[in-house]
């Protein structure tokens, strides 16, 4: 039995912390090296076929230069990033990189469901995103409104709330004159984005170089 060898990038985090609970648990994956901004050599990633990271925006710039360097595939959840950097990811031919603000499977699908339901803007809906997250989130809006926004094609600012413990909840309202269609996807813990990056790293080593999504490993 083949045993996929993972780094993780932010393991000391929320998300570091959840990916390990579940590495651990598997049969098919094993964790080689972890690595912090705040400690450790990022070196302690060497031995790994794929490295994970759910950081900030400076760390996750030095494992994807770490990465390119020693060719290791990169699965990222890191957001915080500006739309030029976003906008660079997908330039990058050197390794195969899949970068989403968003893990979880429902998110891949919504949007899929969002791209339908976008001729109601000739019928005169408006479109408006509603987000909420935890009260220690640090970006607003989130990195997933900002990627419902853009398959929205909207200029539209996103509505962002933050309080309490909520892991996530990204609601889409068409408003038309006369019906209102609410389109909501409710994370229920931190597991599902963990989930999905596992998921997405058992698929990204066989890819070749390149930029990939999570639409990619759905075949969306």
């Amino acid at each position: 039995m083949s045993v996929l060898r993972l780094g993780l990038s932010g393991s000391s985090g929320r998300m570091g912390k959840e990916l390990k609970e579940l590495i651990d648990a598997a049969e098919k994956l094993t964790l080689t090296g972890e690595w912090s901004a705040s400690s450790g050599p990022i070196e302690n990633l060497n031995s790994a076929q794929v490295i994970i990271d759910f950081s900030a925006p400076e760390a996750f710039k030095k494992v994807l230069s770490f990465c390119k360097d020693q060719k290791i595939p990169l699965v990222s959840g890191t957001t915080g990033l500006t739309e030029k950097e976003i906008l660079s990811l997908k330039d990058i031919n050197e390794i195969p990189l899949l970068w989403s603000p968003n893990m979880s499977l429902g998110i891949a699908y919504l949007k899929r469901i969002i791209k339908e339901v976008l001729p109601l803007k000739e019928e005169g809906f408006d479109f408006q995103i509603l987000e909420v997250h935890h009260r220690f989130k640090k970006d607003k809006p989130s990195g997933t409104a900002k990627d419902l926004q853009n398959v929205l094609q909207s200029q539209q600012e996103p509505l962002s709330i933050r309080g309490g413990g909520v892991f996530g909840e990204h609601t889409i309202l068409a408003m038309g004159p006369e019906e209102v269609l609410r389109l909501e996807h409710q994370a229920l813990n931190r597991r599902v984005f963990a989930r999905g990056a596992l998921k997405a790293a058992q698929w990204i080593v066989k890819q070749p170089p390149g930029y990939y999504t999570m639409e990619h490993v759905l075949g969306l």
